[in-house]
Protein backbone atom coordinates (compact mmCIF):
# COMPACT_ATOMS: atom_id res chain seq x y z
CA UNK A 1 0.00 0.00 0.00
CA UNK A 2 1.36 3.52 -0.86
CA UNK A 3 1.13 6.39 1.08
CA UNK A 4 1.54 9.98 0.11
CA UNK A 5 1.86 12.90 2.28
CA UNK A 6 1.69 16.82 1.27
CA UNK A 7 3.92 19.31 2.92
CA UNK A 8 2.70 23.26 2.98
CA UNK A 9 5.40 25.81 3.17
CA UNK A 10 4.35 29.38 4.37
CA UNK A 11 6.28 32.17 4.37
CA UNK A 12 4.71 33.49 7.12
CA UNK A 13 3.68 32.53 10.65
CA UNK A 14 0.42 31.04 10.52
CA UNK A 15 -2.49 32.58 12.34
CA UNK A 16 -6.50 32.13 12.78
CA UNK A 17 -9.60 34.42 13.02
CA UNK A 18 -10.14 35.18 16.32
CA UNK A 19 -14.04 33.94 16.76
CA UNK A 20 -16.33 34.48 20.19
CA UNK A 21 -19.06 31.65 20.38
CA UNK A 22 -22.58 32.24 22.12
CA UNK A 23 -25.89 30.03 22.08
CA UNK A 24 -26.81 31.25 18.85
CA UNK A 25 -22.98 29.91 17.38
CA UNK A 26 -20.50 31.84 16.02
CA UNK A 27 -20.60 35.59 16.61
CA UNK A 28 -18.23 37.07 14.32
CA UNK A 29 -17.02 40.98 14.44
CA UNK A 30 -18.70 44.00 13.28
CA UNK A 31 -22.79 44.42 13.29
CA UNK A 32 -24.76 41.65 13.70
CA UNK A 33 -28.81 41.34 12.88
CA UNK A 34 -29.53 41.52 16.70
CA UNK A 35 -28.24 44.52 17.16
CA UNK A 36 -31.59 45.90 16.18
CA UNK A 37 -33.61 44.33 18.67
CA UNK A 38 -35.53 47.13 21.05
CA UNK A 39 -34.93 47.37 24.74
CA UNK A 40 -31.53 45.93 26.49
CA UNK A 41 -29.12 44.22 24.28
CA UNK A 42 -26.27 42.26 25.30
CA UNK A 43 -23.18 42.95 22.76
CA UNK A 44 -20.69 39.71 22.70
CA UNK A 45 -17.24 41.30 21.26
CA UNK A 46 -13.58 39.83 21.71
CA UNK A 47 -13.11 42.13 24.80
CA UNK A 48 -16.14 40.88 26.43
CA UNK A 49 -20.11 41.31 26.82
CA UNK A 50 -21.35 44.98 26.90
CA UNK A 51 -24.87 46.01 26.91
CA UNK A 52 -27.11 48.64 25.80
CA UNK A 53 -30.37 50.39 25.51
CA UNK A 54 -32.39 50.22 21.87
CA UNK A 55 -35.26 52.27 21.53
CA UNK A 56 -37.65 51.16 18.99
CA UNK A 57 -38.56 52.87 16.06
CA UNK A 58 -41.04 54.38 14.38
CA UNK A 59 -44.16 52.20 13.40
CA UNK A 60 -43.98 50.43 9.73
CA UNK A 61 -46.51 47.88 9.94
CA UNK A 62 -49.77 47.04 12.25
CA UNK A 63 -51.34 43.90 12.62
CA UNK A 64 -55.71 43.48 13.67
CA UNK A 65 -57.33 41.31 16.54
CA UNK A 66 -61.21 41.29 16.79
CA UNK A 67 -62.99 39.31 19.39
CA UNK A 68 -66.08 38.00 19.91
CA UNK A 69 -66.68 37.01 15.65
CA UNK A 70 -70.31 37.33 16.59
CA UNK A 71 -72.44 39.66 19.01
CA UNK A 72 -76.03 39.79 20.24
CA UNK A 73 -77.46 42.95 19.11
CA UNK A 74 -77.92 45.67 22.01
CA UNK A 75 -76.33 43.33 24.58
CA UNK A 76 -72.89 41.80 23.99
CA UNK A 77 -69.36 44.22 23.34
CA UNK A 78 -66.42 43.33 21.65
CA UNK A 79 -62.90 43.99 21.75
CA UNK A 80 -60.58 45.20 19.47
CA UNK A 81 -56.81 45.42 19.51
CA UNK A 82 -54.07 46.72 16.56
CA UNK A 83 -49.97 45.17 17.30
CA UNK A 84 -48.10 48.23 15.75
CA UNK A 85 -44.24 46.76 14.74
CA UNK A 86 -41.54 48.98 13.69
CA UNK A 87 -39.60 48.08 10.70
CA UNK A 88 -37.51 45.46 12.93
CA UNK A 89 -39.79 43.92 14.11
CA UNK A 90 -39.97 45.33 17.50
CA UNK A 91 -42.68 46.02 19.54
CA UNK A 92 -43.36 50.08 18.53
CA UNK A 93 -42.60 52.99 20.76
CA UNK A 94 -45.26 53.77 23.65
CA UNK A 95 -47.58 56.85 22.49
CA UNK A 96 -47.70 56.03 18.60
CA UNK A 97 -51.13 57.24 17.38
CA UNK A 98 -53.38 54.48 15.75
CA UNK A 99 -56.46 54.88 14.22
CA UNK A 100 -59.45 52.68 14.38
CA UNK A 101 -62.01 51.94 12.01
CA UNK A 102 -64.71 49.97 14.34
CA UNK A 103 -67.73 49.48 11.49
CA UNK A 104 -68.97 53.28 10.79
CA UNK A 105 -67.14 54.71 13.63
CA UNK A 106 -63.14 55.91 13.86
CA UNK A 107 -61.27 56.28 16.76
CA UNK A 108 -57.74 57.22 17.70
CA UNK A 109 -55.53 55.65 20.15
CA UNK A 110 -51.90 55.22 21.62
CA UNK A 111 -50.31 52.01 21.92
CA UNK A 112 -48.89 51.23 25.69
CA UNK A 113 -46.11 47.90 25.00
CA UNK A 114 -46.89 48.48 20.86
CA UNK A 115 -50.62 47.51 21.48
CA UNK A 116 -54.03 50.02 21.22
CA UNK A 117 -57.26 48.76 22.34
CA UNK A 118 -60.55 49.31 22.71
CA UNK A 119 -64.05 47.82 23.61
CA UNK A 120 -66.79 48.91 21.73
CA UNK A 121 -70.47 47.74 21.93
CA UNK A 122 -72.55 45.31 19.63
CA UNK A 123 -75.31 48.39 18.65
CA UNK A 124 -78.88 47.57 17.98
CA UNK A 125 -78.53 47.20 13.73
CA UNK A 126 -77.19 43.27 12.62
CA UNK A 127 -75.14 42.37 9.95
CA UNK A 128 -71.37 42.00 9.18
CA UNK A 129 -69.05 44.83 9.65
CA UNK A 130 -66.01 45.21 9.26
CA UNK A 131 -62.54 46.93 11.43
CA UNK A 132 -59.32 47.90 11.08
CA UNK A 133 -56.24 49.69 11.81
CA UNK A 134 -53.68 52.19 10.60
CA UNK A 135 -50.52 54.34 11.26
CA UNK A 136 -48.71 56.67 8.81
CA UNK A 137 -50.49 55.72 6.02
CA UNK A 138 -49.78 51.87 6.29
CA UNK A 139 -53.05 49.62 6.95
CA UNK A 140 -53.49 46.61 8.58
CA UNK A 141 -55.45 43.47 7.22
CA UNK A 142 -59.68 43.79 7.35
CA UNK A 143 -61.12 42.13 10.48
CA UNK A 144 -64.99 40.80 10.22
CA UNK A 145 -67.68 40.73 12.34
CA UNK A 146 -71.21 40.14 12.65
CA UNK A 147 -74.15 41.33 14.71
CA UNK A 148 -77.12 38.92 15.48
CA UNK A 149 -80.80 39.52 16.08
CA UNK A 150 -81.43 39.75 19.74
CA UNK A 151 -83.65 35.97 19.43
CA UNK A 152 -84.58 36.03 23.38
CA UNK A 153 -86.60 38.94 21.83
CA UNK A 154 -88.41 37.57 18.98
CA UNK A 155 -92.11 38.16 18.24
CA UNK A 156 -94.02 36.12 16.12
CA UNK A 157 -97.70 35.41 15.24
CA UNK A 158 -99.21 32.75 12.88
CA UNK A 159 -100.61 34.35 9.66
CA UNK A 160 -104.33 35.03 9.32
CA UNK A 161 -104.86 32.58 6.47
CA UNK A 162 -103.39 29.27 8.52
CA UNK A 163 -106.89 27.63 9.60
CA UNK A 164 -108.80 25.71 7.74
CA UNK A 165 -106.62 22.58 6.90
CA UNK A 166 -107.55 19.91 5.80
CA UNK A 167 -107.14 16.40 6.72
CA UNK A 168 -104.50 14.34 4.24
CA UNK A 169 -103.43 17.57 2.82
CA UNK A 170 -99.54 18.75 2.87
CA UNK A 171 -100.35 22.21 4.67
CA UNK A 172 -98.27 25.19 4.59
CA UNK A 173 -97.47 26.31 8.29
CA UNK A 174 -96.27 30.06 7.90
CA UNK A 175 -95.82 33.15 10.43
CA UNK A 176 -95.99 36.69 9.54
CA UNK A 177 -92.55 38.02 9.55
CA UNK A 178 -90.11 38.49 12.46
CA UNK A 179 -87.97 40.92 14.17
CA UNK A 180 -86.13 41.67 17.53
CA UNK A 181 -87.04 44.49 19.36
CA UNK A 182 -85.03 46.85 17.59
CA UNK A 183 -86.48 45.60 14.17
CA UNK A 184 -83.84 43.33 13.43
CA UNK A 185 -85.29 40.75 10.88
CA UNK A 186 -84.69 37.12 11.87
CA UNK A 187 -81.62 35.45 9.43
CA UNK A 188 -82.21 32.59 7.27
CA UNK A 189 -81.97 28.74 8.64
CA UNK A 190 -83.23 29.38 12.45
CA UNK A 191 -85.03 26.35 13.71
CA UNK A 192 -88.14 26.74 15.09
CA UNK A 193 -90.62 23.46 15.92
CA UNK A 194 -94.38 23.78 15.76
CA UNK A 195 -96.42 21.53 18.14
CA UNK A 196 -100.29 20.87 17.45
CA UNK A 197 -102.05 19.88 20.85
CA UNK A 198 -104.93 17.50 20.26
CA UNK A 199 -107.85 17.31 22.52
CA UNK A 200 -106.60 14.00 24.89
CA UNK A 201 -103.22 14.74 25.55
CA UNK A 202 -101.79 13.67 21.80
CA UNK A 203 -99.56 16.14 20.09
CA UNK A 204 -98.21 16.22 16.13
CA UNK A 205 -94.71 17.80 16.19
CA UNK A 206 -93.33 20.01 12.67
CA UNK A 207 -90.09 21.30 12.14
CA UNK A 208 -89.92 24.91 10.90
CA UNK A 209 -87.13 26.84 9.56
CA UNK A 210 -86.61 31.19 8.70
CA UNK A 211 -87.06 32.10 5.34
CA UNK A 212 -86.21 35.54 4.70
CA UNK A 213 -87.85 36.05 8.18
CA UNK A 214 -90.62 34.13 7.99
CA UNK A 215 -90.70 30.61 9.88
CA UNK A 216 -91.87 28.42 7.32
CA UNK A 217 -92.73 24.30 7.58
CA UNK A 218 -94.89 21.82 6.21
CA UNK A 219 -97.33 20.02 8.05
CA UNK A 220 -98.79 16.60 6.72
CA UNK A 221 -102.42 16.79 8.38
CA UNK A 222 -102.97 13.47 9.61
CA UNK A 223 -104.25 11.88 12.81
CA UNK A 224 -105.64 15.36 13.84
CA UNK A 225 -108.79 15.53 14.96
CA UNK A 226 -111.28 18.29 14.16
CA UNK A 227 -109.69 21.20 16.36
CA UNK A 228 -105.80 21.98 17.52
CA UNK A 229 -103.73 24.41 18.98
CA UNK A 230 -101.23 25.47 16.98
CA UNK A 231 -98.00 26.84 18.85
CA UNK A 232 -94.60 28.33 17.93
CA UNK A 233 -91.75 27.63 19.75
CA UNK A 234 -87.75 28.53 19.75
CA UNK A 235 -86.45 25.86 22.35
CA UNK A 236 -88.80 26.20 24.77
CA UNK A 237 -89.76 29.66 24.79
CA UNK A 238 -93.61 29.38 23.00
CA UNK A 239 -93.90 32.35 20.51
CA UNK A 240 -97.03 32.21 19.08
CA UNK A 241 -100.74 30.33 19.36
CA UNK A 242 -103.34 29.83 17.51
CA UNK A 243 -106.55 27.53 17.52
CA UNK A 244 -107.42 25.61 14.02
CA UNK A 245 -110.31 23.83 12.43
CA UNK A 246 -109.21 20.88 10.88
CA UNK A 247 -112.30 20.40 7.83
CA UNK A 248 -113.11 16.73 6.52
CA UNK A 249 -112.92 16.33 3.09
CA UNK A 250 -115.50 14.54 0.69
CA UNK A 251 -114.99 12.00 -1.86
CA UNK A 252 -115.60 12.85 -5.32
CA UNK A 253 -116.35 9.64 -6.70
CA UNK A 254 -116.98 6.62 -4.67
CA UNK A 255 -114.91 4.06 -2.99
CA UNK A 256 -114.85 0.87 -4.83
CA UNK A 257 -113.97 -2.64 -3.99
CA UNK A 258 -112.07 -5.35 -6.66
CA UNK A 259 -111.62 -8.65 -5.50
CA UNK A 260 -109.48 -11.07 -7.30
CA UNK A 261 -108.51 -14.74 -6.62
CA UNK A 262 -104.98 -15.16 -6.10
CA UNK A 263 -103.67 -18.01 -8.84
CA UNK A 264 -103.51 -21.57 -7.41
CA UNK A 265 -104.33 -20.52 -3.98
CA UNK A 266 -107.31 -19.85 -1.44
CA UNK A 267 -106.66 -16.14 -1.13
CA UNK A 268 -107.92 -13.32 -2.58
CA UNK A 269 -106.73 -9.62 -3.11
CA UNK A 270 -108.87 -6.59 -2.36
CA UNK A 271 -107.87 -3.37 -4.08
CA UNK A 272 -109.58 -0.79 -2.69
CA UNK A 273 -110.16 3.03 -4.23
CA UNK A 274 -109.46 5.80 -5.57
CA UNK A 275 -109.06 7.97 -2.46
CA UNK A 276 -109.84 11.11 -4.40
CA UNK A 277 -111.28 13.97 -2.51
CA UNK A 278 -113.59 16.76 -3.64
CA UNK A 279 -110.86 19.31 -2.93
CA UNK A 280 -109.27 17.32 -6.34
CA UNK A 281 -106.21 15.72 -4.93
CA UNK A 282 -105.62 12.13 -3.67
CA UNK A 283 -104.51 11.06 -0.18
CA UNK A 284 -101.18 10.62 0.22
CA UNK A 285 -99.38 7.56 0.56
CA UNK A 286 -98.65 6.08 4.21
CA UNK A 287 -102.80 7.20 4.61
CA UNK A 288 -103.80 4.70 7.09
CA UNK A 289 -106.70 2.70 5.94
CA UNK A 290 -108.57 -0.07 8.49
CA UNK A 291 -110.52 -2.82 6.61
CA UNK A 292 -112.79 -5.78 8.24
CA UNK A 293 -114.28 -8.57 6.10
CA UNK A 294 -116.87 -11.00 6.89
CA UNK A 295 -116.40 -14.45 4.78
CA UNK A 296 -119.60 -16.33 4.03
CA UNK A 297 -118.10 -19.32 6.35
CA UNK A 298 -115.36 -18.01 8.43
CA UNK A 299 -114.61 -15.29 11.15
CA UNK A 300 -113.94 -11.85 10.50
CA UNK A 301 -110.76 -10.70 9.68
CA UNK A 302 -108.86 -7.06 10.30
CA UNK A 303 -106.02 -5.22 8.59
CA UNK A 304 -104.51 -2.39 9.21
CA UNK A 305 -103.23 -0.97 5.47
CA UNK A 306 -102.27 1.89 3.98
CA UNK A 307 -102.59 4.24 0.78
CA UNK A 308 -99.73 4.07 -2.07
CA UNK A 309 -100.79 6.07 -5.59
CA UNK A 310 -104.03 6.52 -4.42
CA UNK A 311 -105.43 3.04 -3.58
CA UNK A 312 -104.94 0.14 -0.88
CA UNK A 313 -104.67 -3.53 -1.13
CA UNK A 314 -104.87 -6.60 1.30
CA UNK A 315 -104.60 -10.29 0.84
CA UNK A 316 -107.39 -12.36 3.00
CA UNK A 317 -107.87 -15.76 2.88
CA UNK A 318 -110.53 -16.19 0.92
CA UNK A 319 -111.43 -19.20 -2.20
CA UNK A 320 -114.40 -19.16 -3.56
CA UNK A 321 -116.15 -20.68 -1.24
CA UNK A 322 -115.80 -18.25 0.84
CA UNK A 323 -117.85 -15.68 -1.38
CA UNK A 324 -119.95 -13.30 -0.64
CA UNK A 325 -117.61 -11.08 1.25
CA UNK A 326 -119.01 -8.09 3.49
CA UNK A 327 -115.85 -5.46 3.31
CA UNK A 328 -116.05 -2.45 5.38
CA UNK A 329 -113.27 0.32 4.66
CA UNK A 330 -112.88 3.21 7.41
CA UNK A 331 -110.59 6.09 6.50
CA UNK A 332 -110.09 9.63 6.31
CA UNK A 333 -112.99 9.84 4.48
CA UNK A 334 -115.03 7.95 6.30
CA UNK A 335 -116.37 4.44 6.15
CA UNK A 336 -117.10 2.52 2.93
CA UNK A 337 -119.21 -0.89 3.01
CA UNK A 338 -119.63 -3.22 -0.24
CA UNK A 339 -120.57 -6.59 -0.50
CA UNK A 340 -118.77 -8.36 -3.02
CA UNK A 341 -120.78 -11.68 -4.13
CA UNK A 342 -117.88 -13.52 -5.85
CA UNK A 343 -114.00 -12.38 -7.40
CA UNK A 344 -114.08 -10.64 -10.70
CA UNK A 345 -110.99 -12.82 -11.96
CA UNK A 346 -108.18 -14.86 -11.37
CA UNK A 347 -104.71 -13.11 -11.89
CA UNK A 348 -102.39 -14.90 -14.04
Amino acid sequence: MWRFATLIFLANPASGQETVTDAFGIHTNGPSSRDVWAGWTEAVTVNGVTGRAIPPTVGKSVLIYLGEKSLRAGAASGQVAALVLDGNGNLAADGTEVTLTIGADVFSRSTKNGIAARVFPAGTLAGQFHAGAAIFGQQSERADYQVLPDLGSLTASWRDDLAPILTEDMHALETTPMTDRFGNRVLDGIGFEARLDHPGGAVTLVPMVTVAGVVQGQLLVRDIPNIALVFLNLGQRPLAKKEVLVTRPNALAPITIAAALEEASLASRLTIGPFLTDAGYLFSDGSPVNVRVTPRTGPVMLFDTWIFEGAATVLVLAGPGDYPLDVVVTSSLGVTRQKIAAPARALQ
